[in-house]
């Protein structure tokens, strides 16, 4: 063949030969750069998830903080219903007399006011929403101490046959119903949205409770010597009979 042809060949392997790279590196760049673009995307993809997650978050915080919020709104009238529920319960043993034991005919008579089940259901309601410790134990004392006072007001006119009520344990019934007073006091300035927690509960909101119960003349004067005791043995009045 002739060296001309020869020559030609070979220039024209070589092109093909340059060609075939090229297309090579083209495919390996196409290659490179899909691969680059999907781990783009992904990386896109990954970043819009966690978007979505941190603004449902937000949602969802949103609408617990607003859950909250109106919880706490009627939480306001729901504490001077058991403000008013205290007071009536103080008015009822009042009415008792003072003997030893207290007459029959007088326990018969006996009629203990009933507490609003949806005060205690918004009660509980905000018990499992709030975020601070220390509302969350105020309240669950409250309703705690409301049920035990709920009880012992009933046996008062359910007393066994042979068994009796001592004016002693009438004055217990009557410093339990200022106990629920004060701690439903206590907690109007978060209700209010004033504060976010509540102070611990002294006896000094007990003495305030008992005057807004207007615990004073000779009927009270038992019940105020045997608090004096109380108040040296038990510094917490919420934890009065956890002891």
């Amino acid at each position: 063949m002739p060296a001309q042809y020869t020559g030609a060949l070979g220039v024209l392997q070589d092109w093909q030969d340059l060609a075939g790279a090229m297309a090579s590196t083209f495919v390996a760049a196409a290659a490179i750069f899909i691969s680059v673009s999907a781990l783009r995307a992904a990386k896109d993809q990954v970043k819009l998830g966690r978007d979505q997650l941190d603004l449902m978050r937000r949602h969802e915080e949103e609408r617990r903080e607003a859950r909250i919020n109106a919880m706490r709104a009627a939480l306001n009238p729901t504490l001077s219903s058991l403000c008013a529920w205290a007071e009536a319960v103080s008015d009822a043993l009042r009415d008792l007399p003072v003997r030893n034991p207290i007459p029959k005919t007088a326990r018969d008579k006996f009629a203990p006011p009933k507490v609003s089940e949806t005060d205690l259901s918004l009660i509980v309601n905000v018990i499992e929403a709030a975020d601070d410790e220390a509302v969350r134990a105020r309240l669950n004392r409250l309703i705690s101490n409301i049920q035990v006072l709920t009880s012992r007001l009933t046996l008062i006119s359910k007393v066994r046959s042979g068994s009796s009520v001592m004016a002693s344990e009438v004055d217990t019934y009557l410093l339990d119903a200022a106990i629920v007073y004060a701690q439903a006091t206590s907690c109007f300035g978060y209700a209010r949205r004033r504060v976010d927690t509540v102070a611990p509960l002294t006896w000094k909101n007990v003495d305030t409770a008992m005057m807004s119960l207007s615990f004073h003349g000779p009927r009270f004067n038992t019940l105020i010597e045997r608090i004096v005791g109380k108040k040296a043995a038990h510094p917490d009045p919420e934890r009065l009979y956890e002891d």
